[in-house]
């Protein structure tokens, strides 16, 4: 195991020996087996270390120690330890068995022994075990530490409760009182829906409450109603806490998370859409009725340009018969000089009622022509005006399509959010 070799190496090792030979002896097989050993001749030597160790806010993994010493025994000195250190690990040597001193070390909870005269094989032995046991202390108190810490950022973050099997709360943190401003005395024991608002249906909730009993996981945004009647909302999570041979429920464990104001951002933007859509219905509507009103005047102007198209044939054709009867005049009274006329009996009466009779069809001429003039930029004038209505009437076809397109978008977009929400579905 790469990690236990790694670990291995870094163990801190304080060896108490008060035998010359026996402990450089011994101190050079620690020395292969671990990197950081320190060496005592005594236990108050070995005493001093321990505290210059603590000063450097460092500690010794194992101490491995005789028991019979001058100054201070190994029983004394390890006494003296416990008082600060009740974990670090020791393992004692001795020549000597006496019983008192086993019993002293048992209740100082050391890890075992060694006896003299010493056996490398043995002692390699009971180090890699206690190597192995340092080890996973280690790793347990390591991952205890990250356990606590993930817990503890949990417990800030997050709403949590435990329901048992009748649906009864058995568990709140801190966040779930402070969130619904009820105390845990006022939670505990009561059902895991205290906190469900008037507006969530009671048949949803048995509904949960069923799928939760087969072993499903209910997820959802729920509304919830505090002990002062404020209104918060929660994404929330209820699994099935099974036993340890799985086949059965133990309880349930409830987890939340406010999410209030993105509930409410939702239900707002809902709203502004639902009213964007009514004001959009609202000028198509409006608008349907200008465009009426347009085609109504322009179909009024249709009939005006017929009559005026009539009246200017009539016009037009009275202009013609005019121009003929002129022409009949001038070929069949005209064609005689002025010297035969006054040759002739009355002549001079004659060509009065022939001159007053051009000048009426002149007279006549120019006033259809002017009346022929005027219809001309009558006509004009409403074709502008008819050309005007035409292109009002393509812009607002074209303007009601496209709010048409936009009211059909935004009724879309909203039927998505009914759809993709997950939130129960409130009212009785």
């Amino acid at each position: 195991m790469k990690e236990f070799e790694i670990y291995k190496k870094e163990i801190n090792v304080l060896y108490v020996e008060d035998d010359d030979l026996t402990r450089e002896k011994l101190a050079k097989f620690l020395s292969r087996k671990f990197k950081n050993i320190e060496v005592a001749n005594n236990g108050a030597d070995a005493l001093i270390k321990f505290h210059e160790k603590r000063a450097k806010d460092q500690v010794f993994d194992l101490i491995i120690s005789d028991i019979n010493m001058p100054m201070m025994d190994g029983i004394s000195m390890l006494e003296k330890i416990r008082e600060l250190d009740s974990s670090v690990a020791v393992v004692f040597i001795t020549a000597r068995t006496e019983t008192s001193n086993l019993l002293k070390a048992i209740n100082l909870h050391v890890e075992d022994y060694i006896t003299k005269p010493l056996d490398l094989e043995i002692i390699d032995e009971k180090l890699e075990k206690i190597a192995k046991d340092l080890f996973y202390r280690s790793s347990y108190e390591s991952q205890k530490k990250e356990l606590e810490s993930y817990t503890n950022i949990i417990n800030q973050e997050a709403i949590i409760s435990k329901i048992n099997k009748e649906g009864l709360i058995t568990f709140v943190n801190e966040a779930f009182c402070n969130i619904s401003l009820y105390n845990e005395e006022e939670l505990i024991g009561k059902p895991y829906h205290i906190t469900k608002h008037p507006d969530v249906s009671d048949l949803m909730i048995k509904e949960i409450w069923t799928g939760l009993q087969k072993g499903e996981i209910w997820t959802g945004t729920y509304k919830n109603i505090a002990k002062d009647n404020s209104e918060y909302f929660t994404k929330s999570k209820i699994f099935p806490i099974f036993t340890s041979n799985n086949k059965e429920i133990k309880e349930y464990l409830c987890f939340q998370f406010i999410n209030t104001d993105e509930e409410n951002t939702k239900r707002e933007l809902n709203k502004n859409i639902l009213q964007q859509i009514t004001s959009y219905k609202l000028t198509i509507g409006n608008m349907k009725k200008e465009l009426q009103q347009v085609k109504s005047e322009q179909a009024t102007y249709l009939r005006n340009m017929q009559d005026y198209e009539s009246k200017y044939i009539d016009a037009n054709n009275k202009k013609a018969d005019l121009l003929k009867q002129l022409e009949s005049y001038e070929q069949n009274n005209l064609e005689n000089s002025k010297l035969d006329l006054m040759m002739k009996k009355d002549k001079s009466k004659q060509f009065e009622v022939v001159y007053a009779s051009l000048t009426k069809y002149k007279n006549l001429n120019a006033k259809l022509e002017k009346q022929i003039e005027e219809l001309l930029k009558l006509e004009e004038r409403n074709n502008t005006a008819l050309e005007s209505y035409r292109e009002k009437e393509v812009d607002f076809i074209k303007r009601i399509n496209n709010l048409k397109d936009l009211v059909s978008n935004l009724e879309n977009e909203n039927e998505k959010l009914k759809t993709n929400k997950s939130l129960l579905s409130f009212g009785k």
